[in-house]
């Protein structure tokens, strides 16, 4: 685990999100990394491990999902039989989460690195797990990003202004958040900044086209079918739908979802949350010697 929060320090890709939601949610709950922090987990002991581990399960009723050839009596008779002992809540979802908003809003935090380029994300508020409108923010997510996508043909190939741009729809079961990213040149940090902001003004004054939603929308519905032919995707997708979603219902036609949203729908969702004023930035900076962006 120190490994792994180290390596997450000094990456120009995940390092930048780490910080812009620690700007965004604080220094608890959504702003930490699920991976933890190089200056904490040093400090963490078994004693803790085990204490922690005991007053988890104490507290909510473990889900278990099993996803292969299996009897479903006989796998469900099995797994009762090891946990039969077991009290908790009758519900594995934990009641009352209510949605939790970006805390910082118009603010940001930095690091500075030993790297020829510069990274920015931007964390908006968003739709969480279990709102409608998340579907539509998957869908901009997917017109925004990608080697088609809007911004990509903006800001790199059209002005060679970024080594990578992506845009994500981030959803948990108590908050949501839309999500870009943009790696530059250190010298055009600010022109990548505003050319970012720029492009995402344009999604909250015009519908998206009807070539950009087809587009998007038959890549995520053919994502969404195609990932239930692993077995493990197919049983994260009903632990999320469990845990953090609107339960097993989720699982019937999520390609459905996706086919039924419209051009207004992802203009809505870009009008309620890409407001600039309630953004919250991550930002790596480099100080080494950098060569132009795109070359």
């Amino acid at each position: 685990m120190m490994t792994e929060a180290d390596q997450v320090s000094d990456d120009m890709f995940r390092y930048p999100f780490q910080l812009a939601f620690a700007e965004a949610f604080g220094d608890s709950g959504y702003g930490l990394p699920v991976g933890g922090l190089p200056e904490t987990l040093s400090t963490i002991t078994p004693s803790d491990v085990r204490t922690w581990h005991s007053g988890a399960f104490a507290r909510s009723r473990p889900v278990l999902v099993a996803v292969g050839d299996v009897d479903p009596g006989e796998a469900s008779a099995t797994l009762a039989g090891v946990f039969g002992d077991y009290s908790a809540l009758e519900d594995g979802r934990r009641p009352g989460e209510q949605v939790r908003k970006i805390s910082a809003a118009n603010s940001s935090r930095v690091a500075h690195r030993e790297k020829a380029q510069a990274a920015l994300a931007m964390i908006f508020p968003g739709p969480a797990r279990r709102d409608p409108n998340r579907f539509a923010a998957e869908v901009w997510a997917a017109v925004a990003s990608g080697l088609g996508g809007r911004m990509f043909e903006a800001l790199r190939d059209r002005r060679s202004l970024a080594y990578t741009v992506l845009a994500s729809s981030w959803q948990r079961g108590r908050a949501g958040a839309l999500v870009t990213y943009i790696a530059t040149s250190p010298e055009r940090e600010e022109e990548a900044r505003a050319a970012m902001l720029e492009q995402l003004d344009l999604f909250t004054r015009a519908p998206v086209t009807e070539e950009e939603l087809l587009q998007a929308i038959n890549y995520l519905a053919g994502q969404a079918e195609l990932s239930r032919q692993s077995a493990g995707a197919l049983a994260a997708e009903i632990l999320e739908a469990w845990l953090i979603g609107n339960g097993l219902a989720d699982l019937q036609d999520p390609a459905g979802a996706f086919r039924a949203v419209s051009a207004n729908d992802v203009l809505r969702v870009a009008r309620q949350n890409l407001d600039p004023s309630t953004r919250a930035e991550g930002i790596v900076r480099g100080t080494g010697v950098s060569s132009p962006a795109g070359g």
